[in-house]
């Protein structure tokens, strides 16, 4: 039998110690349901001594059970208080559950929010719905606010959902910075068009659909593979879902026909020109991941002019360089542009034309937008951000899917203003050059 010295029996005890915490940490890293799991509570800690009034809205949530965890399939019951400079204007009983894809996955979750009854909150349109997006990946808190704002500078979208900064408690605990957000939804002060689910006439009728994921039970595919899902299908017969898709397969014939550039029977009678201008310019400047026809574009029938709309524009936290695949973090290059349909009416000569029109016209407002909104923004944002960032622990830390991991809140807001000044510079350049 061998015997093993003192000494030798140490080492391997010290080896066999040193092999099993690298198999740990190999463990977590090469299995994503247990670093996810891992990366879920680091980041938030419970903060205490938080300033009454940081300089925007202070939104207090309440379950009635008393517990924070939320579900994204099931609303809870409870309460709200909406507080502005320490002023109580709104409250009410409330229902909330989750919402969204990836971001619902992240450990800030973004919530949707239904009010007992329709009120006006911070002077956006009156309503029973709202959502809370939670600006995660975002560390510049200011991309989504950012982006909506340029939908009142290409304003043929015909609607642009409003966004408000607001503090968010849940339960007394601090959740710190969100975005306040209209609910997207055919409405009188939103997509103002006769619901197709409240008509006679299937022609007289509108609806509103979301190219991408399908997220629902209403969804189809058209010929050139192009996904759509139709907002709260359950309302909507098999009769009408039959006609809406006979409707998007026609358009995306006309994209694709011989004649299609033809003025009077192309693309062009079944497609709002002006507002799919208008979404192009700014999720291609803002070279939005999702709008090359992933998820979250957003387009309507109008019964009226009897055309497609694109719009309104929706999800850009992962807009403006804030993206580590696909090349999304070089401020050069398109990208929306090699969608399916919309490569295609590039080669409408007219359309070009158009686009440059549109681009020169406005593109001040948009430099404007660049070096004065967001700095004023992020101003008003100084004393939120130092308890965002004490209670979400994530400054310096690799958040998915950051290209670029600022030490300090300046260091990440420096980046997106030095991205968006080159990009405007290359983007001007480029769409000039068409």
């Amino acid at each position: 039998m061998i015997k093993f010295s003192k000494k030798t029996k140490t080492l391997f005890l010290i080896s066999f110690l040193i092999f099993f915490i690298l198999g740990i940490f190999g463990f977590i890293k090469f299995y994503p349901w247990f670093h996810q799991e891992w990366n879920e509570h680091y980041p938030f800690h419970r903060i205490r001594n938080v300033p009454q009034d940081n300089g925007i809205p202070r939104l207090m949530l309440y379950t009635d059970s008393g517990k924070d965890k939320i579900l994204k399939d099931k609303y809870s019951d409870g309460s709200f208080e909406l507080f502005d400079k320490n002023e109580k204007i709104a409250s009410g009983k409330i229902k909330i559950k989750g919402r969204g894809n990836t971001t619902w996955r992240m450990p800030k979750k973004p919530y949707a929010l239904k009010l007992e009854k329709k009120q006006s909150l911070l002077n956006m349109p009156k309503d029973s719905r709202y959502n809370l997006l939670n600006s995660f990946s975002d560390k510049s808190l200011v991309r989504t606010t950012f982006a909506l704002h340029l939908g009142s500078i290409y304003d043929n979208l015909g609607y642009t959902p409003q966004t408000k900064d607001v503090e968010v408690f849940f339960n007394n605990k601090y959740y710190g910075y969100y975005n306040l957000t209209e609910k997207i939804k055919i409405a009188k002060d939103k997509i103002n068009i006769p619901d197709i689910s409240k008509v006679e006439n299937l022609n007289d009728g509108g609806y509103f659909l979301e190219i991408g994921r399908l997220r629902n039970d209403f969804y189809f595919a058209t010929n050139k593979g192009v996904n759509f899902a139709l907002e709260d299908p359950e309302v909507v017969s098999e009769e009408a879902k039959v006609h809406i898709q006979n409707q998007i397969q026609t358009l995306e014939d006309s994209i694709f026909a011989d004649n299609f550039a033809d003025k009077s029977h192309g693309y062009r009678k079944y497609l709002d020109i002006n507002s799919f201008i208008d979404w192009y310019i700014i999720n291609e400047f803002t070279k939005n991941h999702d709008a090359k026809f992933i998820g979250s574009v957003n387009l309507y029938y109008n019964p009226y002019t009897q055309k497609v709309h694109f719009g309104p524009i929706w999800d850009f936290d992962i807009s403006c360089g804030n993206c580590d695949y696909n090349n999304m973090s070089d401020y050069k290059g398109f990208w929306v542009k090699d969608a399916v349909w919309i490569n295609r009416i590039f080669e409408d000569p007219e359309f070009v034309k158009q686009l440059k029109v549109r681009w020169n016209e406005k593109k001040n407002e948009l430099y404007n937008a660049i070096n004065s909104f967001i700095p004023e923004r992020v101003s008003l944002l100084n004393e939120v951000q130092k308890y965002n960032f004490k209670a979400w622990t994530i400054l310096g830390i690799d958040v998915w899917p950051n290209a670029y991991i600022g030490k300090t809140y300046d260091d990440e807001v420096n980046y997106l203003l030095t991205w968006l000044n080159n990009r405007y510079l290359w983007f001007d350049n480029e769409i000039n050059s068409l």
